[in-house]
């Protein structure tokens, strides 16, 4: 579920907050129809028209991708990921998140492969993410994949990301566990990922 609130940006006392829960009815964003039980971790973004768009991690092999026209309140398609080219998109049952970043393209952060437990989080992959229009209105398209990075230690798992932007670097985050690490990413590997010509 997304919890929205219209007065957390005016509102000093967190006992006055107003809080809705979306979307509407009784049942949040699932997996697609006949898939596993399993939805979770969902990563949020809001595209340049204002629908939203959601990606979150399933045991089916695949993520879940899912839009919304209305604020949150429906999503009317829920579908298994696909590249610009139609293909799906494989990942376990991991963190995968996909950011919005300042030059408007999108970082989706994913493993890449169709293991459906916890496994198998290492290397990290990525795709680059760039708006386009459909009749129903915009929606992502997603790049090749790229390596972001590995660890020679095939049980390392790393998740749980975050992206930062700071005067035109670019940094991710990530845990494994017990451990957290800070990773400065080249701006020239990001831009070359966005600046391909057919996403």
């Amino acid at each position: 579920v997304l919890f929205k609130s219209d007065n957390i940006c005016r509102e000093r006392d967190a006992s006055a907050l107003h809080w809705e829960m979306l979307p509407d009815g009784e049942i949040g964003l699932r997996a697609p129809d006949g898939g596993g039980p399993i939805s979770e971790e969902h990563s949020f973004s809001v595209l340049s028209d204002g629908s939203f768009f959601c990606v979150y991690r399933t045991i089916d092999g695949h993520p879940t991708v899912a839009y919304s026209r209305d604020g949150g309140h429906t999503w009317p398609k829920r579908e298994y990921m696909r590249y610009a080219d139609g293909r799906l998109v494989y990942h376990p049952r991991a963190a995968n998140f996909a950011w919005r970043a300042s030059n408007g393209k999108f970082l989706y952060w994913y493993h890449n492969n169709c293991n459906s437990w916890y496994d198998e989080r290492n290397p990290v992959w990525v795709l680059a993410g760039e708006e386009a229009d459909a009749p129903e209105g915009r929606v992502i398209h997603w790049s090749q994949p790229e390596i972001l990075l590995y660890d020679d230690d095939s049980y390392i798992r790393m998740s749980y990301p975050d992206f930062v932007e700071d005067d035109g670097r670019y940094f991710v985050t990530e845990t494994q566990k017990d451990i957290a690490r800070t990773h400065e990413i080249p701006a020239a590997f990001l831009e070359k990922l966005w600046s391909q010509q057919s996403l």
